[in-house]
């Protein structure tokens, strides 16, 4: 089932951007919060940008500069129509990095920007084979219950976000 594999992948990578994110900020903060949009511990944004970078970056696996240099492109980009989005339909800004040396609209930061290019690396050689191959172990109907949990648990969790 390769929808139901799909769905599985993103919301994986959705905790563990959600998780990478939560230790990051908590270590500058000096104090746990649930970043984004929606209650879950999932961030969405970093779902897409990882299947963004596994299925238009990847195919490149034989070159690490590509690979660094399209994922940091492609994932700013991500990030940039993902804080516009929050901003334009949902009234809220979720990051701003206007402070920052290198920065396009607050949207997108340089150093963010480089650390998506060095994740896009962990993503293609190390993370994603393995997420793949953990997948591959349930069987057809495991994914199909599966990721129609997950869609109905994100769809109801982003109504309540909406409605709040």
């Amino acid at each position: 089932m390769i929808i139901s594999s799909q769905v599985i992948y993103f919301f994986v990578y959705c905790i563990v951007g959600w998780l990478c994110e939560v230790l990051y900020c908590a270590m500058f903060d000096k104090h746990f919060t649930n970043r984004g949009f929606l209650k879950g511990p999932y961030l969405p944004i970093y779902g897409s940008g990882a299947l963004a970078v596994v299925y238009v970056v990847s195919p490149l696996v034989s070159n690490p500069f590509l690979i660094f240099i399209l994922g940091l492109i492609v994932c700013s980009i991500i990030e940039y129509i993902g804080s516009l989005i929050l901003e334009k339909a949902f009234k809220i800004k979720l990051w701003d990095y206007s402070n920052y040396k290198i920065n396009i609209n607050g949207r997108v930061c340089g150093i963010n920007s480089l650390l998506f290019g060095l994740l896009s690396l962990a993503v293609v050689y190390l993370i994603n084979p393995s997420i793949v191959d953990a997948v591959a172990i349930l069987n057809d109907t495991t994914q199909y219950y599966l990721s129609t949990a997950i869609e109905i648990v994100m769809t109801f969790d982003f109504a309540i976000s909406v409605m709040r």
